[in-house]
Protein backbone atom coordinates (compact mmCIF):
# COMPACT_ATOMS: atom_id res chain seq x y z
CA UNK A 1 0.00 0.00 0.00
CA UNK A 2 2.91 2.39 1.16
CA UNK A 3 4.63 1.76 -2.43
CA UNK A 4 1.50 2.50 -4.42
CA UNK A 5 0.76 5.96 -2.80
CA UNK A 6 4.78 6.37 -3.04
CA UNK A 7 4.29 5.74 -6.71
CA UNK A 8 0.99 8.04 -7.10
CA UNK A 9 3.21 10.63 -5.47
CA UNK A 10 5.62 10.52 -7.80
CA UNK A 11 3.27 10.31 -11.05
CA UNK A 12 1.43 13.21 -9.81
CA UNK A 13 4.45 15.49 -9.28
CA UNK A 14 5.89 14.73 -12.84
CA UNK A 15 2.28 15.15 -13.90
CA UNK A 16 2.08 18.65 -12.17
CA UNK A 17 6.02 19.65 -13.76
CA UNK A 18 5.13 19.09 -17.24
CA UNK A 19 1.98 20.95 -16.41
CA UNK A 20 3.95 23.84 -15.08
CA UNK A 21 6.12 23.56 -17.91
CA UNK A 22 3.77 24.15 -20.47
CA UNK A 23 1.59 27.08 -18.74
CA UNK A 24 1.31 30.48 -19.77
CA UNK A 25 2.39 33.38 -17.49
CA UNK A 26 1.38 37.13 -17.60
CA UNK A 27 2.98 40.37 -16.92
CA UNK A 28 2.91 43.84 -18.02
CA UNK A 29 4.32 43.40 -21.52
CA UNK A 30 3.36 39.93 -22.72
CA UNK A 31 0.99 36.99 -22.12
CA UNK A 32 3.29 33.49 -22.67
CA UNK A 33 5.33 34.25 -25.99
CA UNK A 34 2.97 36.96 -26.86
CA UNK A 35 4.39 40.37 -26.53
CA UNK A 36 2.91 44.11 -26.88
CA UNK A 37 3.77 45.99 -30.19
CA UNK A 38 4.47 42.46 -31.51
CA UNK A 39 3.71 42.60 -34.90
CA UNK A 40 0.71 40.41 -36.65
CA UNK A 41 3.20 38.52 -38.97
CA UNK A 42 5.26 37.40 -36.05
CA UNK A 43 2.59 36.48 -33.80
CA UNK A 44 1.15 34.45 -36.63
CA UNK A 45 4.69 32.48 -36.85
CA UNK A 46 4.30 31.65 -33.19
CA UNK A 47 0.96 30.54 -34.16
CA UNK A 48 1.73 28.93 -37.25
CA UNK A 49 -1.46 30.25 -38.57
CA UNK A 50 -3.54 33.41 -40.17
CA UNK A 51 -5.00 35.31 -37.85
CA UNK A 52 -8.84 35.98 -38.64
CA UNK A 53 -10.25 39.01 -37.57
CA UNK A 54 -13.56 39.87 -36.22
CA UNK A 55 -15.90 41.81 -38.76
CA UNK A 56 -17.47 45.32 -38.10
CA UNK A 57 -16.47 45.63 -34.70
CA UNK A 58 -14.41 49.06 -34.84
CA UNK A 59 -12.60 50.52 -37.43
CA UNK A 60 -9.54 51.37 -36.08
CA UNK A 61 -8.85 48.43 -33.76
CA UNK A 62 -9.22 44.68 -35.09
CA UNK A 63 -9.77 41.71 -32.98
CA UNK A 64 -9.63 37.87 -32.98
CA UNK A 65 -9.93 35.15 -30.88
CA UNK A 66 -7.09 32.21 -31.04
CA UNK A 67 -6.23 29.03 -29.74
CA UNK A 68 -2.78 28.53 -29.00
CA UNK A 69 -1.89 25.11 -26.94
CA UNK A 70 -5.16 25.02 -25.87
CA UNK A 71 -5.12 28.42 -24.47
CA UNK A 72 -8.19 30.77 -25.21
CA UNK A 73 -6.31 34.10 -26.24
CA UNK A 74 -7.96 37.05 -27.68
CA UNK A 75 -5.46 39.59 -29.24
CA UNK A 76 -6.91 43.01 -30.45
CA UNK A 77 -4.51 44.79 -32.98
CA UNK A 78 -4.15 48.45 -33.79
CA UNK A 79 -2.61 50.02 -36.85
CA UNK A 80 1.08 51.78 -35.82
CA UNK A 81 0.69 53.29 -39.83
CA UNK A 82 -0.96 55.39 -42.07
CA UNK A 83 -1.70 52.82 -44.36
CA UNK A 84 -4.37 50.25 -44.34
CA UNK A 85 -1.84 47.33 -44.52
CA UNK A 86 -3.22 44.34 -42.60
CA UNK A 87 0.45 43.61 -42.35
CA UNK A 88 1.32 46.93 -40.33
CA UNK A 89 -0.99 45.81 -37.64
CA UNK A 90 0.84 45.16 -34.24
CA UNK A 91 -0.74 43.81 -30.63
CA UNK A 92 -2.38 46.24 -28.78
CA UNK A 93 -3.93 44.18 -26.10
CA UNK A 94 -4.18 40.52 -25.06
CA UNK A 95 -6.89 39.11 -22.98
CA UNK A 96 -7.90 35.83 -22.03
CA UNK A 97 -10.44 34.22 -19.46
CA UNK A 98 -8.40 30.27 -18.47
CA UNK A 99 -7.99 29.58 -15.49
CA UNK A 100 -4.59 27.97 -16.25
CA UNK A 101 -2.87 31.49 -16.74
CA UNK A 102 -1.02 33.10 -14.02
CA UNK A 103 0.70 36.12 -13.66
CA UNK A 104 4.43 36.16 -12.70
CA UNK A 105 3.12 36.41 -9.18
CA UNK A 106 0.56 33.09 -9.36
CA UNK A 107 -2.48 35.29 -9.40
CA UNK A 108 -4.68 34.32 -12.19
CA UNK A 109 -8.63 34.07 -12.96
CA UNK A 110 -10.42 32.75 -9.52
CA UNK A 111 -8.26 35.21 -7.15
CA UNK A 112 -10.08 38.33 -5.46
CA UNK A 113 -9.62 42.12 -5.65
CA UNK A 114 -7.63 42.11 -1.53
CA UNK A 115 -5.39 39.03 -3.46
CA UNK A 116 -4.44 41.73 -6.11
CA UNK A 117 -4.30 44.88 -3.84
CA UNK A 118 -1.88 42.49 -1.50
CA UNK A 119 0.29 41.13 -4.47
CA UNK A 120 0.70 44.83 -6.25
CA UNK A 121 -0.26 48.05 -4.07
CA UNK A 122 3.20 48.41 -2.87
CA UNK A 123 5.04 48.00 -6.44
CA UNK A 124 2.69 49.61 -9.22
CA UNK A 125 0.16 52.05 -9.39
CA UNK A 126 -3.09 50.61 -9.20
CA UNK A 127 -6.73 51.59 -9.57
CA UNK A 128 -9.74 49.93 -9.01
CA UNK A 129 -12.77 51.74 -11.15
CA UNK A 130 -16.25 50.44 -12.34
CA UNK A 131 -16.27 48.51 -15.82
CA UNK A 132 -18.45 49.72 -18.93
CA UNK A 133 -19.13 48.44 -22.00
CA UNK A 134 -20.13 50.25 -25.47
CA UNK A 135 -23.03 49.70 -26.63
CA UNK A 136 -22.96 50.30 -30.72
CA UNK A 137 -26.47 50.68 -31.19
CA UNK A 138 -27.10 53.51 -28.54
CA UNK A 139 -23.49 54.97 -29.02
CA UNK A 140 -23.71 54.85 -25.18
CA UNK A 141 -21.23 53.83 -22.57
CA UNK A 142 -23.26 51.48 -20.17
CA UNK A 143 -22.31 50.51 -16.65
CA UNK A 144 -21.61 46.32 -16.19
CA UNK A 145 -23.31 45.70 -13.07
CA UNK A 146 -21.27 44.36 -9.99
CA UNK A 147 -17.86 44.43 -12.38
CA UNK A 148 -14.98 46.18 -11.63
CA UNK A 149 -11.87 46.17 -13.12
CA UNK A 150 -8.15 46.82 -11.01
CA UNK A 151 -5.41 48.05 -13.19
CA UNK A 152 -1.92 48.30 -12.59
CA UNK A 153 0.13 50.27 -14.77
CA UNK A 154 3.94 49.58 -15.38
CA UNK A 155 4.94 53.62 -16.16
CA UNK A 156 8.49 52.91 -17.20
CA UNK A 157 7.39 50.32 -20.57
CA UNK A 158 3.99 52.14 -20.62
CA UNK A 159 1.80 49.25 -20.40
CA UNK A 160 -1.06 48.23 -17.94
CA UNK A 161 -2.81 44.78 -16.93
CA UNK A 162 -5.90 44.84 -16.12
CA UNK A 163 -8.19 42.10 -13.69
CA UNK A 164 -11.78 42.20 -14.68
CA UNK A 165 -13.78 41.70 -11.26
CA UNK A 166 -17.16 40.04 -11.40
CA UNK A 167 -18.15 40.44 -7.39
CA UNK A 168 -14.45 40.69 -6.65
CA UNK A 169 -13.16 37.80 -8.01
CA UNK A 170 -11.30 38.15 -10.99
CA UNK A 171 -12.75 36.86 -14.43
CA UNK A 172 -10.60 38.02 -17.12
CA UNK A 173 -6.95 39.01 -17.17
CA UNK A 174 -5.59 41.55 -20.26
CA UNK A 175 -1.96 42.80 -20.55
CA UNK A 176 -2.29 45.94 -22.98
CA UNK A 177 -0.96 49.31 -24.01
CA UNK A 178 -1.00 52.24 -21.86
CA UNK A 179 -1.67 55.51 -23.64
CA UNK A 180 -1.58 57.51 -20.16
CA UNK A 181 -3.96 60.42 -19.81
Amino acid sequence: MKQKLIMLSIVIFIGSMAFGQDRLTVSTMKMGPFKLQMNKLDVEKILNQKIVFKLGENEYLKTADVNYKDYLLKFMFQSMTESNNPDSLEVYSISTKVVRIKTLSGLGIGNTKLDLFNAYSDKYDVSLYSAYEYNYTTEKHIKVPETRTFSLSDNDLYTQLQFTLVNNFVTEITVSVNEGD
